[in-house]
């Protein structure tokens, strides 16, 4: 059962006509933390009293690994001879993605935000309303090992308005760089804050600004983040463009990035405005950090 209550009746509310049994209850404010208390009732009535602790903010994670596989254009040798050696054995090599996992990421990382204060909101790539994102303190795309990201163009657009409105957005996924650096240049540059591309299976992320309020904020990172690789949508290494920041690098490409960041007031870094995760949050070997 639930039951809903407004400021105006000072918070109280009532579920009458309960069995006597052992319920499981959740109390729910906007702006706050949620509280799940284990209640036995045995009598007509009773009262419970939940005070809800307020919410460190207001994040949406946008869940975009669908489950739905792509493949990549299918080019000729003329052009793959003008690709780098290993942008053309990727391309001819195409590797499957885990698609028993779509969603995973994008639910580890909610459920991690929620356990640390923050109210939480999931929803799907296909079923958001991006005229509602202005109402939340940070916007958390997720791809994850997805190997077709943000592939619809509405998607880029809503995204580009976003951050050109001042939204601040975290992005994560290990094939948004691959799949956007050429193909959507606009929308790399100014979402992901990159123009090229290096490389997949790039080793552990490695600390390039340690002191940045990303690597000491709310949490010191260590110097190395190991990356469990399984496929091209694990992991990519980038080149980072437009203002952003190379917070991480990779142990293959230390001068690529693994962890980009773009602020939009450089006089005060902690207002920074996008952080682009280029990998698979699953597969940091310590996430929780």
């Amino acid at each position: 059962a639930t039951a809903t209550s407004s400021a105006g009746s000072g918070g109280a509310y009532s579920i009458p006509g309960l069995p006597y049994f052992n319920y499981r209850f959740e109390a729910t404010a906007y702006q706050h933390r949620k509280a799940i208390r284990t209640v036995d009732v045995d009598s007509p009535s009773g009262t419970e009293d939940f005070a809800l602790e307020p919410t460190q903010g207001d994040i949406l994670v946008i869940n975009d690994h669908d489950a739905k596989g792509g493949e990549d254009s299918k080019l000729s040798d003329e052009e793959l001879a003008k690709l780098s050696p290993e942008e053309a054995a990727k391309r001819r090599n195409p590797q499957p993605g885990d698609f028993s996992r779509a969603g995973e990421s994008a639910a580890q990382m909610a459920a991690m935000l929620a356990q640390l204060g923050y109210s939480v909101t999931l929803e799907q790539a296909a079923a958001t309303n991006p005229a509602t994102w202005g109402s939340y303190d940070v916007v958390l795309w997720s791809c994850g090992q997805d190997q077709t990201t943000v592939n619809t163009a509405a998607y880029r657009t809503n995204l580009i308005d976003h951050v050109n409105g001042g939204g601040r957005l975290l992005i994560e996924g290990g094939e948004l760089g691959y799949d956007h650096y050429s193909a959507n240049p606009t929308f790399a540059q100014t979402v992901l804050r990159i123009s090229g591309w290096s490389g997949d299976n790039v080793g552990a992320l490695t600390l390039q600004q340690p002191t940045h309020p990303l690597a000491v904020e709310p949490n010191a990172l260590p110097a190395s983040l190991p990356v469990a690789y399984a496929n091209y949508g694990s992991q990519d290494a980038v080149t980072p463009a437009g203002g952003g920041i190379r917070v991480y690098g990779t142990t293959s490409y230390p001068n690529s990035g693994g962890i980009v960041v773009y602020d939009d007031s450089p006089g005060d870094p902690l207002n920074g405005q996008i952080v682009y995760f280029a990998f698979d949050f699953r597969t940091l070997s310590d996430s929780l950090t």
